[in-house]
């Protein structure tokens, strides 16, 4: 999500609102000061936080995408398998 080209594409063909989330404060910043069109910057947010512990309440989205993200990433269990 480096410079959040495929989510400002989806935001100017769609008007969906956006959020990209990223571990990375450097490549948040990149994304953030990245020259989007006024109209589509207005449709995305850049959240610094950890896909497996999203900074969201639940059913705050109507759909996900992933870029450059394991589709389904490793989850600790109870028993430290």
């Amino acid at each position: 999500m480096a410079s959040a080209g495929s989510a400002a594409t989806v935001a100017a063909h769609t008007g969906a609102h956006i959020a990209g989330v990223n571990i990375s404060a450097a490549q948040l910043e990149v994304a953030r000061t990245a020259n989007f069109d006024p109209q589509v910057r207005d449709l995305l947010e850049f959240v610094e936080g950890d896909a497996m512990d999203l900074p969201f309440p639940d059913e705050h989205f109507d759909g996900a995408f992933s870029i450059e993200a394991p589709y389904r990433p490793a989850r600790s269990t109870s028993n430290g398998a």
